[in-house]
């Protein structure tokens, strides 16, 4: 039974690992090692005495004694590997060559990449290499734990060859993107950059690769390998990555070694051999062997080597092993171990080892010899043995695992970890099952890391460094969120700082009449925001090199004109881009409102099909994920883009959505209860997950830029525009008093006066006479007790062809204010106001919280 929290959700039950298999043996209380060292001293001494017959007593005691001595240090039964394992490497490594040139390297000499392919220079033996997906489990659930446990272990029972997985870790520098962002030379990218060296600080940044590695002795094994690979991974709807060409599946093996220019030949220029370290093209490398687990695991229990802040590449070799001589293994350990001396070691050992062969006698579990290899790399000694004492230290601080240096053995280890196929270290695997195996998953990954990627907020408690043009398919992105989830807020933050960072240019269209677009972030980038009314003002906006920020305003564009205008402005993106040879993206705010204009679907189709020839990347904007996967226009482009990013929704947009992004459960209730700026971050065609968090980490000015809060000069400035309608008829007097008089009986003394604007709609039976009532108890679904909603019929709207209303905006409330002026007062307060003003007041201070097309406020 499932154990389960205060809470009530369930927990993960602690693992425990048969760590005991291979305790060890004794012939009473003496250690077996220790009884077979001396029985073989004993034989030496006695052989060399009948030999020998030595007359003084100093050559008796010599030829007596000195077995003993000289066999005495293979007797510590408790070193893993055995001592002579140590002093054979040891014997190796002094006959060896130093230093390593090209002409010493005839192993990578050897090897080629040929037909996505590459042999090792060893008969026809062969590999190719996959990038692997990850999935985040950092805030998943038990169920989720559980399963991607349950098919990560089907993964490996069907695998019936050997194969590497290797996690490449390489380290980014953090100057690296302050300094870009520095050089762009702007006030506000200057501030910016040293924002950012304040907040980054010396926090580590590392970009992650996993690798599967497929090995087979001929090229005909190695594709019906890769065949039965494919189908397996297919069931769990997992999607490696294949390498497209032989220049791609080399620069994968190239870059396991230090930066260097490229040559024609796999491997490294030059190696220097030491007993502890590695010089590697000038790089130092020092490499361990993983020799034993913690004593108890979970899921991703080492998510500190393969997903933390340090550096550390990993390499596990896996070889599944047959059954039935895994049962027999098991069978000799039970009889070693029953005729040992009685321990509370062996009595542990026997448990876990008839348990185990009763797992395997039911075909519950597998047998695997597993050997795992790390490396770490410095520019100098002194920063590997900083990195050496945090490995360590990390290690001992979580779970206990052991690991061992490989000493006169660096060159075979970092061999290891680069993906060249090379066979195991002797006597550095240990034989494991599936359960431990499924909990030492490589997929796992929270944080979000890529070459070259823009500072954006927090993933996995660590720096997401994040942008669309690290090595994704194409540089376009979706962005899918509620009102207020913060959609908005991250698309400005990004691009200014992409801007800043890469140059890359950026131009918007903007149909929302609060300039989301074209105010602040404007103004911050130092572009231009022409208003478009019609589509042949598109013509007659000057474009120049200069041209890095545009805002193509259209909130002031009639429906008629809209779609010319959208179509117009692609145009002439393209040939901005052709011009100038400028990587661009383009973003459109909103995109549901180019589903009105059959031109406009068409060109924007052909734009995110064919932009990255251009080196475009479009940019898509919804708060209506749903009208938009429902149109033909919306799943085209979903499939298209490579990166995406979804933030707050109600249930029922999360459910309509869910199945298109491929949301698990926990993603989607998660989803449901984000807070603004925090969203689901997916990359690389939705390989690459993380849960970015933007909240408090962009600067003041940046802040100040990208924010969409509705101030108080906002508030007083639309109140304004209500005000100046009731002015025109002589009634805000009694709007005031009537609202001073309820604000004290509602919401106590000292409260501000509650003012409703908004949302003005057309009664039909006042449409031709621009009269209007609120709260008409005549018409179906209206609050009969009034809401502070002001209805009012608009010629000019039905004339345009537009459905008569105000969306908020500033344009739209003068038009409004027009509107209102043919209006009595009767038709503003209105009758049920008056008869119940306190549930009109208390209506109305709801309606505050409500979203645009019913907003109130307090005026204090």
């Amino acid at each position: 039974m499932a154990e389960v929290e205060a809470y009530g959700d369930e927990l993960e039950l602690p693992y425990s690992v048969p760590t005991h298999l291979e305790a060890s043996e004794s012939i009473g209380p003496i250690p077996h090692r220790l009884w077979a060292v001396r029985l073989g001293a004993w034989m030496a001494s006695s052989m060399a005495l009948a030999t020998l017959h030595p007359t003084d007593d100093l050559t008796r005691a010599l030829v007596q004694w000195g077995p003993v001595l000289a066999l005495a240090p293979f007797g510590a039964w408790w070193l893993h590997p055995p001592p002579e394992h140590g002093l054979m490497t040891s014997l190796r490594h002094l006959t060896r060559p130093r230093l390593l040139d090209p002409d010493r390297l005839h192993s990578y000499q050897r090897m080629r990449v040929e037909n996505g392919a590459v042999y090792t220079g060893t008969g026809e033996a062969c590999l190719t290499v996959w990038r692997l997906p990850t999935v985040n489990l950092d805030v998943a659930s038990a169920a989720a734990r559980r399963r991607h446990r349950a098919e990560w272990g089907a993964f490996l029972d069907a695998l019936g060859h050997e194969v590497t997985i290797v996690i490449r870790a390489r380290r980014m520098r953090r100057l690296q993107a302050i300094f870009e962002v520095f050089e762009h030379g702007s006030q506000e990218a200057r501030v910016l950059a040293k924002w950012l060296q304040t907040q980054l600080g010396d926090r580590p940044l590392i970009d992650r690769e996993r690798l599967l590695v497929v090995p087979a002795p001929d090229r005909p094994t190695l594709q019906n390998r890769c065949d039965d690979i494919r189908s397996s991974m297919a069931q769990f709807d997992w999607r490696p990555i294949e390498p497209e060409s032989d220049n791609e599946l080399q620069h994968l093996v190239h870059a396991f070694w230090p930066l260097r220019p490229a040559l024609d030949r796999l491997g490294p220029a030059m190696i220097q051999r030491k007993q502890r370290e590695l010089i590697v093209d000038g790089e130092y490398v020092r490499t361990y062997a993983l020799r034993d687990f913690p004593a108890t695991v979970t899921t991703d229990w080492w998510s500190h080597l393969t997903d933390g802040d340090l550096p550390v590449d990993v390499a596990m070799e896996i070889r599944p092993r047959n059954v039935g001589e895994g049962k027999r293994h098991l069978d000799r350990r039970e009889i070693a171990l029953a005729t040992s001396r009685p321990t509370r070691e062996r009595e542990v050992a026997l448990e876990q080892v008839r348990a185990l062969a009763m797992a395997m006698e039911r075909s519950q579990v597998k047998p695997f010899d597993v050997a795992v290899t790390l490396a770490i790399r410095g520019s100098t000694r002194t920063e590997l043995e900083q990195l050496d004492r945090r490995l360590r230290q990390r290690i001992r601080d979580r779970g206990n695992a052991t690991i061992h240096l490989l000493t006169w053995e660096q060159l075979e280890g970092l061999e290891r970890v680069v993906p060249l196929g090379r066979l195991p270290l002797p006597r550095r695997g240990r034989r494991v099952e599936t359960g431990t195996l499924a909990r030492t998953t490589p997929l796992c990954s929270a944080t979000l890391q890529l070459e070259g990627g823009v500072p954006l907020g927090e993933a996995g408690s660590a720096p997401c460094l994040f942008w669309t043009r690290a090595g994704q398919k194409n540089a376009h992105m979706a962005v899918y969120g509620g009102s207020g989830a913060g959609k908005g807020y991250l698309m400005r933050v990004y691009h200014s700082r992409k801007m800043f960072q890469h140059d890359v240019s950026i131009w918007v269209i903007d149909s929302d009449e609060q300039h989301e677009y074209a105010g602040r972030f404007c103004e911050y980038l130092h572009g231009q925001a022409p208003a478009i009314r019609r589509a042949v003002d598109v013509d007659q906006v000057p474009i120049s090199r200069r041209s890095r920020a545009v805002v193509w305003d259209l909130s002031q564009c009639p429906d008629d004109e809209y779609g010319a205008a959208v179509v117009r402005i692609c145009d002439r993106l393209i040939e901005y881009v052709d011009a100038h040879q400028a990587p661009t993206d383009f973003l459109v705010d909103e995109a549901v409102n180019i589903l009105r204009s059959r031109d406009a679907t068409q060109r924007l189709n052909d734009l995110i099909q064919r932009g990255r020839h251009w080196g475009i990347g479009v940019n898509i904007v919804t708060q209506l994920p749903s009208d938009w996967f429902g149109s033909h226009l919306g799943r085209r482009v979903h499939g298209l883009v490579d990166s995406w990013w979804c933030g707050q929704q109600n249930p029922a947009e999360v459910d309509a959505v869910a199945s298109v992004l491929r949301l698990t459960t926990e993603e989607k209730a998660k989803i449901e209860a984000a807070t603004s700026g925090v969203g689901l971050l997916a990359t690389f065609n939705g390989r690459r997950r993380a849960w970015l968090d933007l909240f408090d980490k962009v600067s003041l000015d940046e802040h100040a830029m990208a924010h969409s809060t509705r101030t108080a000069e906002t508030r007083r400035r639309r109140v304004g525009y209500l005000e100046h309608a009731l002015t025109a008829n002589g009634q805000v007097e009694i709007c005031r008093r009537w609202c001073e008089r309820y604000s004290r009986d509602c919401l106590g003394p000292g409260a501000g006066i509650p003012v409703l604007f908004g949302s003005v709609r057309v009664s039909d039976e006042r449409a031709d006479t621009g009269v209007a009532r609120a709260g008409d108890p005549r018409r179906p679904g209206r609050d009969s007790a009034g809401r502070w909603m002001f209805e009012c019929g608009s010629r000019r709207e039905r004339a345009a062809g537009r459905r008569p209303g105000i969306a908020g905006g500033r344009s739209n409330q003068r038009r409004a204010a027009d509107d209102l002026r043919g209006c009595p007062a009767d038709s503003y307060v209105g009758r049920s106001v008056r008869d119940e003003p306190a549930r009109c007041l208390r209506r109305g201070v709801q309606l505050s919280t409500g979203r645009d097309r019913a907003i109130g406020g307090i005026v204090q």
